[in-house]
C-alpha cells in the first residue's frame, strides 16, 4: 500500500503545477492587458480590457490588478453601474483590502451617499489604521454630512410652514385680549 506522505507528495507536486499553470496565465494575460493600455495611449475606454480581464479573473478571482483595469475601463466609457457592481465583486472577493472599500466611498459620495461613504471610511480605517489620508477623508465628509443634515432639515421644517392665507396684522393685540403683539412675543424670547 501508498503511504500518506507518498499521496501527499503526489498530489502536492500535481497542485504546484497547477499553481504554476494558473500563474503562468494570469501573467500572460496581464501582459496582454498592459500592451493593449500601452497601444491606447491609456485609455482604457476598450471593450477588449473587460474582456482580458474577465479571463484572468477566471484564473485568479482575487487579483486586485485585473479588477482596477475593469473598474478603469467601465469608469473611462461612463458605465458606473459597472464600476459599481465590479467594485462590490472586488470587496466580496477581497474583503481584507482597502481599495475596493476606499473606490466605492468615492462612488457612494459622488452619489450623495454621505453616510455610505463614511461607513466604506471607516471599513478603510479598520483594516489599515496607520493610514492617515482616510482618517482625514472621514473627518471631512462627516463634517459635510452633518451640514447636510441641517441644510434638509432647515429645507423640510421651511417648506413645511404653512403659507398664511390672509394677511396677519400683529401689531394688534391679540383676539384673547391680553394686549401682547406677535412681535412683542417674538422680541422678548
Amino acid at each position: 500500500p501508498i503511504s500518506k506522505d507518498e499521496v501527499s507528495k503526489s498530489f502536492g507536486d500535481f497542485t504546484d503545477d497547477i499553481e504554476k499553470q494558473k500563474a503562468a496565465e494570469v501573467e500572460k494575460l496581464t501582459g496582454e492587458l498592459n500592451n493593449l493600455l500601452k497601444q491606447n495611449k491609456y485609455n482604457y475606454a476598450d471593450p477588449e480590457i473587460i474582456k482580458i480581464a474577465d479571463e484572468i479573473l477566471k484564473t485568479d478571482p482575487k487579483n486586485e490588478d485585473a479588477y482596477f483595469y475593469k473598474i478603469g475601463a467601465y469608469y473611462q466609457t461612463g458605465d458606473m453601474e459597472g464600476v459599481a457592481k465590479t467594485t462590490d465583486e472586488l470587496i466580496r472577493n477581497n474583503p481584507d483590502d482597502t481599495t475596493g472599500y476606499s473606490i466605492r466611498s468615492s462612488l457612494r459620495k459622488d452619489e450623495g451617499d454621505l453616510f455610505g461613504a463614511i461607513e466604506d471610511l471607516e471599513k478603510v480605517i479598520e483594516l489599515d489604521p496607520d493610514e492617515t489620508y482616510y482618517q482625514d477623508m472621514k473627518r471631512e465628509l462627516e463634517k459635510e454630512s452633518n451640514d447636510d443634515v441641517q441644510t434638509k432639515l432647515d429645507d423640510y421644517v421651511t417648506k413645511s410652514m404653512p403659507e398664511p392665507s390672509k394677511f396677519v396684522d400683529d401689531s394688534k393685540p391679540t383676539e384673547a385680549g391680553r394686549g401682547i403683539t406677535l412681535t412683542k412675543w417674538i422680541s422678548r424670547t
